[in-house]
């Protein structure tokens, strides 16, 4: 196993782990790597809950079959008496259950395709349901909850109208939600009864009002016609593919919610579109779209992680002034949820950075303020009354934060430091 001071405090079976995440973006690794790092101590309920956690085993499939494998024929007697291992098992099932789910959603995509096709609609497949034929090994690897198309700015409300005679229903309609997608860059996400799945379409690629911005027309003029099972889709151009996941997941997302997913689609785009890649133009565009540095982030993650292969003078010339390994260090961290104890709220977290200091009691006390209350319990903030929500609002509170709070008290070191390196990271990525 690789030893980096950048994981010195990770435990062996995140270690382990990170073996299997970079074995599985470049399967053409010797599966000895894989096998040479289990340990002693290892247990194969661990490490497939820890695939589960990232809604990865369907993609770790090849490395976590070795691993468990090799665990269960050490730890477990009932191999020897010729049974099949519960963990294969239950590996398998997640792999086939995976696939089955995919199928439905490249149904729901292909009845999309050809309906658009048949009114000249141009639509770009996005993320997951393309990237899943395209580099990933087949269909069940990549898993999905959604289907993400770019549409024409002057055909989208066309395009919507497309999808409501095809029996879909907006979702923020069917929630009886306000929907505020319209202010952003995303018509309303909508849904059919006849599929578990929604289908997102954004106009643009980033926030309309977003400090990075991608060029939009240029995109579209450099789609690509490609082949996506038995049709032919426009596709974003490898190179533009790049930078718009690496925007999507470190800029739009701060590497939240799907952070490590995002990181193997790129390590894996990077794997399997090498030769596409224009590295010159990368750079010109993430320039112009002031990514630059969500750009480094994401491919230096990916570096790191992955052991992805990206050309040195590329990094050296990307790299940003700002730049020091704390940012990269709170990035895995995060990647790998790390400081879960912390993600509750960015109130909270900063609090836990700064301790007792006075930005820490301004932060407290913003929680009650009169505008919050009024916000959250419906009374006008002029209003007496708001004073008797203050009890509600620290019980609900206490409620939703309160283990966090302990475990700040019982770990106040280790939790503050995990803070503040979080607190950097935002205001490096803001």
């Amino acid at each position: 196993m690789i030893q980096h001071p950048l994981f010195f405090d990770f435990s062996p079976d995140e270690l382990l782990f990170r073996e299997l995440v970079a074995f599985s973006c470049r399967p053409e690794t010797d599966p000895t790597v894989i096998l040479s790092s289990i340990h002693e101590s290892a247990e194969a309920e661990r490490i497939f809950e820890q695939a589960a956690l990232f809604d990865l085993v369907p993609f770790l499939y090849p490395g976590l079959a070795l691993v468990i494998n090799a665990l269960e024929r050490s730890e477990g007697s009932h191999l020897h008496q010729g049974a099949e291992g519960i963990w294969a098992k239950k590996l398998r099932k997640v792999l086939i259950e995976a696939t089955l789910i995919n199928a439905e959603l490249y149904q729901q995509t292909q009845e999309i395709i050809d309906e658009a096709s048949r009114r000249s609609l141009d639509l770009i497949l996005l993320k997951g349901v393309w990237l899943a034929e395209q580099v990933y090994n087949g269909s069940g690897p990549r898993t999905m909850c959604d289907i993400d198309v770019l549409v024409r700015n002057g055909q989208a409300h066309e395009f919507e109208q497309m999808l409501h005679e095809m029996g879909y229903k907006s979702a923020c309609a069917l929630s009886g939600k306000k929907c505020i997608h319209h202010e952003h860059h995303h018509l309303c996400p909508l849904v059919s009864a006849n599929y578990v799945h929604c289908v997102e379409i954004p106009l643009q690629l980033t926030h309309p009002q977003a400090k990075a911005q991608l060029d939009i027309e240029g995109i579209w003029d450099r789609a690509r016609l490609e082949p996506w099972r038995s049709r032919t889709v426009l596709s974003l151009d490898p190179t533009d593919l790049i930078l718009y996941l690496a925007l999507h997941s470190t800029y739009s997302h701060e590497l939240h919610d799907h952070g490590l997913r995002d990181t193997c689609d790129i390590a894996l785009v990077l794997a399997r579109l090498s030769q596409s890649i224009d590295w010159d133009a990368l750079e010109e565009r993430a320039t112009a779209a002031s990514a630059t540095k969500y750009l480094y982030l994401s491919l230096e993650l990916a570096r790191q992680i992955c052991y992805a292969q990206i050309p040195s003078n590329v990094m050296a010339r990307l790299l940003p002034s700002d730049w020091n390994q704390d940012i990269l260090r709170a990035g895995l961290n995060r990647v790998f949820l790390r400081n879960n104890d912390l993600r509750i709220s960015n109130n909270f977290s900063a609090v836990a950075a700064g301790y007792l200091s006075q930005e820490t009691f301004m932060r407290l006390g913003s929680l009650f303020s009169r505008s919050v209350l009024a916000e959250i319990y419906g009374v006008p903030k002029e209003s007496p009354a708001i004073y008797a929500c203050i009890p509600k609002r620290l019980v609900n509170l206490i409620s939703r934060y309160g283990s966090s709070a302990l475990k700040l008290c019982s770990r106040a070191s280790l939790v503050r430091q995990r803070a503040r390196e979080m607190a950097k990271l935002d205001a490096w990525l803001a």
